[in-house]
């Protein structure tokens, strides 16, 4: 499948332009949404190194979105109220940070599975100074899976999400799933990833993961840390409406999480991370979590 390219405007050797590029490594668009009115189901986007604007985009057309150098290309939001949402549709997003929004609509999330059957990854990608406000239980969310979306799957591996907050003073989760309907199956599969949450106070999270109504959330839990630093009770999951969960949980730390699941080499201690103020999630030598995951 074809490969198109996409630029900031401040690049410096080949800036982006919707107007004059061609998506070549030459001539690369300026943003994803040229890239996703250009390209064609199943290709691939590069992004090049550096700052982009961040803002709405619904997906769909199923795309691989990957950064040139792993951890180069930065999605700003600059504190905007957006969304990505996406459609019935396969997505993988590879080695981009996301940064620096703020959802303040009712149905807060910052990325989410429509009215559709959505199969998203998320590999390498971190999650920086981000919040939401939903406007009740479940309406909120880094991510979400909204109302009827059939049969979702979502995964994250080898991703961090550091210290996402709430604007306001419902009960607010990273990930929400809302189904009134009751009768879809949403499977989320989190593996070797970092959540972080530091803030204090009514801004803190409630929760990880939030299933409301009666469908059903398949969860998968491998080699994570999960970090409780805020002070406040936090679980790791969290139902209402006859919303409900099937766990499969093995080789995490659940630092400071109220009931955790239970599984196979789950630990509670504190990881020790190097310098998490910093951004350096690095553990120390004489950290517990050191060597303690399993193979996947």
């Amino acid at each position: 499948m074809p490969t198109f390219f996409i630029a900031p405007a401040s690049h410096a050797t080949t800036p982006g332009n919707d107007t004059t590029g061609t998506g070549t490594s030459l001539l690369p668009w300026l943003t994803i949404s040229k890239a996703h009115t250009s390209a064609a189901t199943g290709d691939t986007i590069i992004c090049k190194n550096g700052t982009y604007t961040w803002s709405s985009q619904t997906f769909t057309k199923s795309l691989i979105i990957q950064a040139e150098n792993s951890g180069l290309a930065i999605f700003d939001g600059a504190a905007a109220s957006f969304a990505w949402t996406f459609g019935s549709i396969t997505i993988s997003t590879i080695g981009i940070i996301f940064q620096n929004a703020s959802r303040t609509s009712a149905s807060g999330y910052i990325f989410t599975s429509g009215s559709a059957s959505a199969v998203v990854l998320f590999s390498r990608c971190s999650f920086l100074t981000l919040s939401i406000d939903g406007g009740a239980f479940a309406l909120g969310g880094i991510f979400g899976v909204s109302q009827n979306a059939v049969s979702c799957q979502w995964s994250f591996v080898s991703c961090l999400l550091n210290n996402p907050i709430k604007n306001n003073t419902s009960h607010q989760q990273i990930f929400s799933t809302v189904d009134p309907s009751g009768d879809d199956v949403v499977s989320l599969s989190i593996e070797s990833c970092v959540v972080y949450l530091s803030t204090t106070g009514g801004l803190a999270m409630n929760s990880i993961i939030a299933a409301n109504y009666a469908g059903r959330v398949l969860l998968r839990l491998v080699n994570n840390i999960i970090f409780n630093g805020t002070g406040n009770s936090l679980s790791m999951t969290t139902t209402g409406n006859s919303g409900s969960f099937s766990t499969t949980a093995n080789y995490n730390d659940f630092h400071n999480i109220t009931s955790p699941p239970s599984g196979t080499g789950n630990i509670t201690t504190d990881p020790l991370f190097e310098n998490p103020a910093g951004g350096n999630f690095n553990l120390r030598p004489t950290s517990s979590s050191q060597n303690v995951g399993t193979l996947v």
